[in-house]
């Protein structure tokens, strides 16, 4: 209490330690490795894949989906971790000079299946914007981290996840990977009643600057997710598990986050 008093006294709130303050947040949030997910080797995103591949033996079936595949960065990491088992992966990418190269990087693969789509709540025609500056990044918002405007747009198709999965009798997916700047949440309220009838065990979703642009949440994501799913925030080596919702995870810095299917 004595420590509390002296600190709240001479050092709490005083004008001329915010810049010290603020610099110490910036250090908490890099070591909670909030923010910092550069790639897949240095996010902690590797490491949980090596993991998690162990559960897996040459006779188990590991079916992958990556929405918002990129160039493919996230799916060699699966292919390298999981090369030991029945390993089926689907992807979907709908800027079209990435989903060209994506079709010319695998195309002797037979494991990979890629689509030329977007995913979201709804079956639509969208625009899809591109940032000259980051030649690879799309969105279907037209700004980025609320200030950088869109250079570029194309015409795109989205489809929702649980007809895709209807329509091709998949009825289990080992794990998904979304990242699709800002539109996570409408990719996870695509999925219906896949995501509350333990069909998917293990959901990874970025959080971050794009989420300014789409207005949502965290507690939209507590409050789909956390009734079926375990939350954690992904750690360099391993995941922290987020108990309960609070006010302190409305942080706007792109951060990876797993949920993982509740036993009964």
């Amino acid at each position: 209490m004595f420590l509390r008093n002296w600190y709240n006294q001479f050092f709490s709130g005083k004008l001329k330690y915010q810049e010290f303050y603020k610099k110490l947040a910036h250090f908490s949030k890099y070591g909670m490795n909030i923010g910092s997910p550069i790639s897949v080797d240095t996010s902690g995103e590797s490491f949980l894949l090596q993991q998690l591949s162990t559960e897996y033996k040459s006779k188990n079936e590991f079916i992958f989906f990556d929405i918002g595949a990129n160039k493919g960065e996230y799916t060699d990491c699966v292919l390298s971790k999981f090369n030991n088992c029945q390993l089926s992966c689907y992807l979907f990418e709908p800027q079209k000079k990435l989903f060209n190269a994506l079709l010319d990087k695998y195309k002797n693969d037979s494991r990979l299946n890629i689509f030329p789509y977007g995913l979201g709540s709804n079956v639509e025609e969208v625009n899809l914007y591109t940032f000259n500056d980051i030649n690879t990044l799309s969105s279907l918002y037209a700004t980025f981290k609320g200030e950088v405007q869109a250079t570029g747009v194309e015409r795109i198709s989205v489809i929702r996840l649980d007809q895709f999965l209807n329509e091709n009798a998949i009825s289990h997916i080992s794990y998904i990977k979304i990242d699709v700047e800002g539109h996570e949440l409408e990719v996870l309220k695509g999925m219906g009643k896949y995501l509350s009838n333990g069909s998917i065990q293990r959901i990874q979703f970025e959080f971050g600057s794009f989420n300014v642009s789409s207005r949502t949440f965290f507690k939209d994501f507590w409050d789909l997710l956390a009734p079926h799913y375990h939350l954690y925030r992904i750690v360099k080596d391993g995941i922290y598990p987020i108990n309960q919702y609070g006010l302190y995870l409305e942080v706007f810095d792109t951060t990876n986050y797993l949920a993982v299917l509740k036993k009964n």
